[in-house]
């Protein structure tokens, strides 16, 4: 649960600071085409991040319960709880939009027109 928390809590920083700082203007390949889903797909990758960990999350608070008696065991099978099947449906969907995103990232950084890694962070951003 602690990762879950960490994650959560770097992802509210970085929705923070991406709302609250402009950002670099759209390069022309970003504003054509495919370059269009780049606003969709980042949303999603947020939504799915919160998802995942609040599954995960409730997953933890559904089996804190086994911790009350010494001597209990985890279940052998987590199955049984739907928020852990919504925990690692969203892993593998998180997992697939990760690797869309850095082949995304690739591509504009080997099209020579974006230098990608100038546009990351915080350089650049202005409150």
């Amino acid at each position: 649960m602690g990762i879950g928390t960490a994650i959560i809590v770097l992802m509210a920083i970085r929705l923070f600071t991406r709302y609250f700082t402009s950002h670099p203007a759209p390069t022309a390949s970003q504003q054509a085409g495919i370059g269009k889903l780049r606003t969709p797909v980042h949303l999603l990758l947020y939504g799915v991040i919160f998802i995942t960990a609040l599954s995960g999350w409730f997953t933890g608070f559904l089996i804190a319960h086994l911790y009350e008696v010494p001597g209990n065991t985890l279940p052998a099978d987590f199955a049984n709880y739907p928020t852990r099947v919504v925990h690692v449906w969203m892993a593998l969907v998180l997992f697939l939009l990760i690797v869309l995103h850095i082949t995304a990232a690739f591509k504009e950084m080997m099209s020579g027109d974006v230098h990608i890694f100038d546009r990351v962070g915080f350089g650049r951003r202005k409150v």
